[in-house]
């Protein structure tokens, strides 16, 4: 690992470097570069290329002397996300009020004529179906329905009264 100072015009040498293949990085602490990878031959020849991880057998030549140009700024915090309607409007718990909501008020705009007569005749109730009530008194006996009550009393028979008379 080699290390070298910048000068005032932005320049820098590093010299007796002997022969192989090296990666040049600028270490900024405001600012990125990317890195090049500097191939040095036996004889001295010297062959720059861009340093590609991801498809090393694409070379991008660089030419000599290297210029080093940034990327951009370091980045150290996020930038905080902005409010935003959708995200609101997208969330579950609006979603679950809402949507029942709009169907409750959409709904029953939607049928027509036809389908309400149908509806509300099968909705009406039999006249000589007995009602809820009535069923679970005769089931439970409570006593309070008349027509259900006055078959199961038993009936009274009037008796004479004999009664002795002492004289």
């Amino acid at each position: 690992m080699s290390l070298a100072d910048v000068l005032e015009d932005g320049s820098f040498v590093i010299n007796n470097v002997p022969s192989g293949s090296y990666v040049v990085q600028v270490m900024n602490p405001t600012f990125i570069y990317e890195p090049l990878r500097v191939d040095i031959n036996s004889k001295g020849k010297i062959r720059a290329r861009a340093v590609n991880h991801i498809q090393p057998s694409n070379v991008v030549q660089m030419p000599h002397p290297l210029r080093m140009k940034s990327i951009g700024p370091y980045r150290y915090f996020l930038q905080r996300e902005q409010w935003r309607l959708t995200d609101t409007l997208m969330n579950p718990m609006v979603l679950m009020t809402v949507l029942p909501l709009a169907l409750m008020m959409i709904l029953p705009r939607l049928n027509d004529p036809e389908t309400r007569k149908e509806m509300e005749q099968i909705q009406m109730p039999k006249m000589d179906t007995p009602e809820l009530s009535e069923i679970m008194t005769s089931i439970f006996g409570s006593g309070s329905s008349n027509t259900q009550c006055q078959g199961n009393q038993p009936k009274m028979r009037s008796r004479p009264n004999k009664r002795k008379d002492k004289s």
